[in-house]
C-alpha cells in the first residue's frame, strides 16, 4: 500500500484573512481579520533540518537502549505460529525516573525487519515487586 505524500503550500505573500460571524453573546455579527505573513527560507531549512535530526532520534531510540533479557516467543494460534521476541530493557525517562520496558518485537516478512507490536513501561520498584512474587510462586 502506497502512502500519499502530503503537498503543502507556502505562502509567498503576505495573506489577510477575513472571517464573518454571530456571537451569540452580543447579538451581533462580527469580523475578524488577520493577517499571516510567509516563512522565511532560512527558517524552513532549519526546521526541516530540526525535524529530521528529530525523526532519527526517535527511530534509534529503541535500538540504543540497554537490554537485559531477550527471548523468542512462539504464538500458536488455530491455524498459524507467529513467533516473536520479548525484550525487557532499562531506562531513564525525561522526569528522571527509572522505568522498565517490556516489549513485544514481531517481525515483518515482507521488509525482512523487526517492528515492536506491544509495549508496557513499568516504575522499577514495581517490577522488582513482581519479580519477588513470582519467584516466590514458583
Amino acid at each position: 500500500m502506497k502512502k500519499n505524500k502530503i503537498n503543502r503550500v507556502i505562502p509567498t505573500e503576505t495573506i489577510s484573512i477575513k472571517k464573518q460571524f454571530y456571537d451569540n453573546k452580543t447579538k451581533k455579527n462580527v469580523t475578524y481579520n488577520k493577517l499571516v505573513k510567509p516563512i522565511s527560507s532560512e527558517v524552513r531549512k532549519q526546521s526541516i533540518k530540526k525535524l529530521g535530526e528529530l525523526r532519527d532520534e526517535v527511530t534509534t531510540d529503541f535500538n540504543s537502549r540497554d537490554v537485559i533479557y531477550d527471548t523468542e516467543v512462539v504464538k500458536h494460534s488455530r491455524y498459524k505460529k507467529k513467533k516473536s521476541k520479548l525484550k525487557v530493557d532499562v531506562y531513564t525517562n525525561s522526569t528522571n525516573h527509572k522505568l522498565v520496558r517490556l516489549s513485544e518485537v514481531s517481525f515483518n516478512s515482507s521488509s525482512y525487519e523487526y517492528f515492536i507490536s506491544n509495549t508496557i513501561s513499568i516504575p522499577i520498584k514495581d517490577f522488582k515487586k513482581m519479580l519477588k512474587e513470582l519467584n516466590n510462586s514458583l
